[in-house]
């Protein structure tokens, strides 16, 4: 009878680590399930690369993603086949999912590749941050139907009390030209709401420089005077510095 219980409480526990999702989130993890049920090895390591910033805990993708990396790991030794697996073992990290703390383990401690046995460790130490961003990352109380999944996953990650995070959208919409006016918007309001704080932190400063690139990096002439002000007034002679080069964006 306790043991029956303690398997409820266990079983109650996991799911209510998997959060409900937005109708167009819940359609892209079926897409990357669809994916990781293929022999598209290929396909499956650039799917891993962008489950970094996907925001899915959900088993029914992670669990297809564990077996995969338990069948082959231990005859990984060429370079694409260490690298295949390396991926999935970051993939299962981007899960924050606790339940696969023994195999990131038993990957790094098993593994035939030393690159291997360092990537699923790194792994492990990644986990707990995505138990505490993913939630963050796909933050329904933000979604807007009206947006892609995309867009979705920056604003909630913009919005967000981790800097880490901040960063990580800015990135996000820079490297993939995602220039959302909704977007742009919340990164102009927050940029001005923090660009003259007093603060030499690295990670402040690169998070601000970030979102000053992806303003500026949009050529859109409306975001122009906020991206001098910060060059003009920001009080961290960095990003200040930064502003003024990101001000190249607009003499093409």
């Amino acid at each position: 009878m306790i043991g029956n219980v303690i398997n409820i409480i266990l079983l109650t526990l996991l799911a209510s680590s998997v959060h409900a999702l937005p109708s167009s989130a819940e359609k892209d993890l079926e897409r990357y399930i669809k994916i990781f049920n293929s022999a598209d090895t290929l396909q499956q390591k650039k799917a891993a690369q962008t489950l970094e910033w996907a925001g899915f805990t959900d088993p029914r993708l992670f669990d297809r993603i564990e077996v995969k990396l338990l069948a082959g790991y231990k005859t990984a030794h060429n370079k694409d086949d260490v690298d295949y697996y390396a991926w999935l073992s970051k993939a299962l990290s981007f899960s924050g999912q606790t339940k696969y703390v023994d195999t990131l383990e038993k990957v790094s401690k098993d593994s035939h590749s030393s690159k291997l046995k360092k990537h699923a460790g790194t792994a492990l130490q990644t986990l707990p941050r995505y138990t505490n961003w993913n939630p963050q990352i796909i933050n329904e109380t933000l979604w807007d139907p009206a947006l892609d999944v995309e867009t979705n996953r920056l604003i909630s990650m913009i919005n967000s009390n981790d800097l880490s995070l901040k960063r990580l959208s800015a990135k996000r919409s820079h490297y993939s030209h995602n220039y959302s006016p909704k977007l742009l918007e919340t990164y102009q309001q927050q940029l001005l709401a923090n660009y003259q704080t007093a603060s030499n932190d690295k990670l402040f400063v690169d998070t601000w420089a970030w979102v000053t690139k992806a303003l500026a990096g949009s050529a859109l002439p409306q975001y122009k005077l906020t991206v001098s002000k910060v060059a003009d007034g920001a009080n961290n002679r960095q990003l200040k510095k930064y502003a003024k080069k990101y001000l190249n964006y607009y003499k093409n």
